[in-house]
């Protein structure tokens, strides 16, 4: 077991361990060597929306590796305009190892067991997904959003999209009903 120190808290780290053995005068080959690559702070978004609401539910998982992240805040600007916010599925704005700042965006995570936080938390919410394209040929709205973790001065983004509502079709589809063979090769 190591222990590595004074890797990125934002970035990902590869660490090598290599074994050389001698066993009289015969040394082994150098080849045999492990890598591992490392990720603190690790950040995940996703989104989904709903066409009947036009809402977009938005998902960050942050620190699903549980490094201690005491003393780091999590900013996203959509945070701000959020109709509902559950971090580990309270509504709370202070939890364990956690304080909601919904006017200014951010999440400061605080330290919950002798200096530390290790938790894995998920905040889940909802946010208005803007105007429904109302012309019948207009495309679908793209909306996108981005979370940034900030640890020790170093900053981490994730960044995800999802595509809204679109233009009233005027219920116009178009389906195949079938293909039939005929006496006609060009027709079918």
């Amino acid at each position: 077991r190591y222990k590595v120190t004074n890797f990125s808290s934002t970035g990902l780290t590869n660490v090598t361990n290599s074994i050389l053995s001698k066993t009289g005068g015969i040394t082994s080959q150098p080849n045999n060597s492990v890598t591992l690559t490392l990720e603190r702070n690790k950040l995940t978004k996703s989104a989904s929306y709903d066409s009947a609401a036009n809402k977009i539910t938005w998902t960050i998982t942050v620190n699903s590796l549980n490094n201690d992240i005491s003393g780091a805040i999590m900013s996203d600007d959509m945070l701000k305009s959020a109709s509902s916010i559950s971090i580990n599925g309270s509504s709370s704005t202070i939890g364990s190892g956690y304080t909601l700042n919904k006017t200014n965006g951010q999440i400061s995570f605080t330290s919950v067991q002798s200096g530390a936080n290790t938790n894995k938390y998920t905040i889940v919410y909802i946010t208005d997904a803007g105007s429904i394209p109302s012309r019948w040929n207009e495309s679908k709205n793209e909306v996108t959003n981005t979370a940034t973790f900030t640890d020790n001065g170093e900053q981490k983004s994730v960044s995800t999209s999802v595509q809204t509502g679109e233009g009233n079709t005027g219920n116009l589809s178009k389906s195949c009903q079938g293909i039939s063979s005929t006496s006609n090769s060009d027709i079918k």
